[in-house]
C-alpha cells in the first residue's frame, strides 16, 4: 500500500520591481499578490525586513489590503538619499569599449542615477548614452575633466568612476548608504587598486569597513557640496589627485571609508596604455609634484605662561597643518597641559635669550620638516596669507618669507613695526641670531610676502606682564649689544624711503659669525624707522 502525505507548500508572493523615490517620499502603495495552497489568502500575515535599516527602518514598511491583493508602502528615513540622488561622472580620454561597459554597469546597478560623460579630447561616441555630456577638444587631464563633470552634474551626490572600471552588484547603493558626516567619502574594494582597496578577488571582499587616510579615485563617492567646498581635484596633478583631495578632506576633519562588501572590477591604467604613456614615469613625475605641493609644514613655538594665547595661536594653522610643537621655557600656568590637549609635542628647555631658545626648539623638533613656521603665541597671521600659504610655498624659490608686523592694543589702536620672518625652509645653515629682536640668517633668498600681516595681540597679556617683559627685553638688548658690530656701506634715499646695506660681525653664543645686512627705512614724521631688515651669513654651514 502506498501512502502519500500532504505537503505544506510555502506561500507565494509576487516580485516587486526595483523602486526609485525622491528624498523624503514614500514608495507606494505598491500592489502585491499573495497566495497559499494550504491557507486562505485572507489568513496570510505579511511582514517585512530591511538590508539597510539606516535607509529604511523596519518600522517604515507598512502593509495594507486583504485577501490575495495587498499593498506595501516603504518610507525612507528622514534625510536619507537614494541612487536617484547620485551623478556618476565618467571621463574618456582615449576611445575604448570599456567606457561603454562602465556606463552600462551604472545603468544596471544604479538605476535612476545620472550619468555625466566627459569627452576629454576624444570624439564622443553615440553609444555612450549619457544623461549629461561635456565635450572638450583637448585632454584637460583627469582632475580638470572630473571638475568639469562635477560642475555639470545636477544631483547632490557625486561618484567619480574610471571608465575602465565597472560595477557587478549593488555596490553603488552600499557606497551611498555608507556616507556619513564623519566619513563623507566612500569607495569600494577592487581587484586592481592600491592597498587597502586592492588587489582583492571578489570572493575575498572584507566584511567590515576600512578607514584609510586616502582612497583611490577609480570609484569615489562624495556629496557635491563638500567636493565644491574642497575646491575639487587639483588640475596640476595627472595622478595623485585622489591623494591630494583626501589630504584636503583630512585637514577639515573628514576621513574616507572603504565600505564592507563592495567591489568594483577594474582594468587599471587602460587610458595610459591607449595614449602610449609610460605609467611608471607619469606616476614618478606626479609623485614629485604632489610632495612639492604637500611639504611637511611644522609649527614650532617657544612658550612661557601662554595658556591664554595658545588655543587661538594653533587654531589659525588648522587648515594648513596639525603638526604642532611647543618648547616650554618654564611655564607656571597650564601651558604644558593645554598644549598636550591640543595634540602638540611638548618638551621643556631653558631660556637664555630669544635666538638661543628658537634654535634650541628647531634642533629638538625640526627633523623631517620641509618648512618651519615660527611666530610668537600672541601673534596672528592674516587669513589671506594662511589661505594661500601652501600655494605660495609651491611657487616660491625663496628660503625665508617675511610678513609685516603690527601690534594691536586693547583700545584698538595699531602700531606698525619692522617686518618679521614667519616661515622658512628647514636648512641647517638657516639659524636665529640676536638675543632680542632676533633675525634669521643663512640664506640670501629672502622675501616679504606682499600684503601679508602678522598682528601682535597685546590684549593677550596683562599690564604687569607687559611691563616685566619690557624690562627683560631691555636687559637682553643691553647685554647683547656688544656682540654685534655693523659696518655700513651704501646708503641711498628715494623720497620717504631709503636703504642701507653693509656688513656685520657678531658672536652667536661662542661661535663667531659674519655676513651682510640690508635695512629698508621709511621717514615717519621726520624720524627714519626700519621697515624691513635682512641678514645673510657668509659662513659655510656648520
Amino acid at each position: 500500500m502506498l501512502t502519500v502525505d500532504s505537503v505544506n507548500d510555502a506561500p507565494t508572493i509576487a516580485a516587486i520591481a526595483p523602486q526609485i523615490t525622491p528624498v523624503g517620499t514614500t514608495a507606494g502603495p505598491l500592489s502585491v499578490a499573495v497566495g497559499d495552497l494550504d491557507t486562505a489568502a485572507g489568513n496570510l500575515t505579511l511582514s517585512g525586513s530591511t538590508s539597510n535599516p539606516t535607509l529604511v527602518p523596519v518600522g517604515n514598511i507598512a502593509f495594507s489590503g486583504s485577501g490575495a491583493t495587498r499593498t506595501v508602502s516603504v518610507m525612507p528615513a528622514p534625510g536619507q538619499r537614494t541612487l536617484k540622488d547620485v551623478s556618476f561622472i565618467v571621463l574618456e580620454a582615449a576611445e575604448t569599449a570599456l567606457t561603454k561597459r562602465c556606463i552600462q554597469s551604472i545603468r544596471e546597478h544604479a538605476p535612476g542615477s545620472e550619468v555625466v560623460y566627459v569627452s576629454n579630447g576624444v570624439i564622443s561616441c553615440p553609444d555612450r548614452k549619457a544623461d549629461v555630456q561635456v565635450d572638450f577638444n583637448v585632454n584637460l587631464g583627469f582632475a580638470a575633466g572630473c571638475n568639469a563633470g562635477a560642475a555639470a552634474a545636477t544631483r547632490p551626490i557625486l561618484c567619480f568612476m574610471n571608465n575602465d572600471a565597472a560595477f557587478v552588484d549593488d555596490t553603488p547603493a552600499k557606497l551611498l548608504a555608507g556616507l556619513s558626516d564623519a566619513n563623507p567619502i566612500t569607495a569600494p574594494f577592487s581587484n586592481k587598486a592600491k592597498p587597502p582597496q586592492g588587489d582583492i578577488p571578489r570572493a575575498a571582499v572584507p566584511k567590515t569597513d576600512v578607514f584609510p587616510d586616502m582612497v583611490v579615485g577609480l570609484c569615489m563617492m562624495i556629496p557635491k557640496a563638500l567636493f565644491q567646498e574642497l575646491d575639487g581635484f587639483d588640475p596640476d596633478l595627472l595622478t595623485y589627485e585622489d591623494d591630494e583631495f583626501c589630504r584636503k578632506a583630512a585637514i577639515k576633519g573628514f576621513k574616507p571609508k572603504v565600505v564592507a562588501n563592495t567591489w568594483v572590477d577594474h582594468e587599471r591604467h587602460e587610458t595610459f596604455k591607449k595614449l602610449g604613456l609610460d605609467v611608471d614615469k607619469v606616476m614618478a613625475k606626479n609623485a614629485l609634484i604632489y610632495r612639492k605641493k604637500n611639504p611637511v609644514i611644522r609649527v614650532i613655538v617657544i612658550a612661557k605662561d601662554e595658556e591664554k594665547a595658545l588655543p587661538g595661536f594653533f587654531k589659525q594653522f588648522e587648515q594648513i597643518t596639525r603638526d604642532w610643537c611647543v618648547l616650554d621655557t618654564g611655564s607656571k600656568d597650564r601651558t604644558e597641559i593645554l598644549a598636550k590637549d591640543l595634540g602638540c609635542r611638548v618638551e621643556k628647555g631653558p631660556f637664555e635669550d630669544f635666538a638661543s631658545a628658537r634654535n634650541d626648539a628647531v634642533s629638538r623638533f625640526g627633523a623631517g620638516a620641509d618648512w618651519i613656521i615660527m611666530i610668537d603665541p600672541d601673534e596672528r597671521l592674516d587669513e589671506h596669507t594662511l589661505k594661500h600659504l601652501k600655494e605660495l610655498l609651491y611657487r616660491t624659490t625663496d628660503d625665508i618669507l617675511y610678513s609685516m608686523l603690527q601690534a594691536k592694543y586693547p583700545d584698538g589702536s595699531i602700531r606698525r613695526f619692522v617686518s618679521k620672518p614667519f616661515i622658512w625652509r628647514n636648512k641647517p645653515e638657516i639659524k636665529w641670531v640676536f638675543k632680542v629682536h632676533e633675525k634669521l640668517i643663512g640664506s640670501k633668498h629672502q622675501a616679504v610676502v606682499v600684503n601679508s600681516m602678522n598682528t601682535h595681540l597685546i590684549e593677550l597679556h596683562e599690564d604687569g606682564r607687559r611691563q616685566a617683559a619690557s624690562g627683560f627685553y631691555d636687559a637682553l638688548m643691553s647685554g647683547g649689544a656688544k656682540d654685534l658690530k655693523i659696518a655700513p656701506g651704501d646708503v641711498v634715499g628715494h623720497g620717504p624711503l631709503a636703504y642701507e646695506s653693509g656688513s656685520y660681525t657678531m658672536m652667536n653664543g661662542t661661535v663667531p659669525d659674519r655676513g651682510k645686512y640690508l635695512f629698508i627705512l621709511r621717514n615717519m614724521g621726520g624720524n627714519w624707522k626700519i621697515e624691513y631688515s635682512s641678514w645673510s651669513s657668509d659662513l659655510p654651514p656648520q
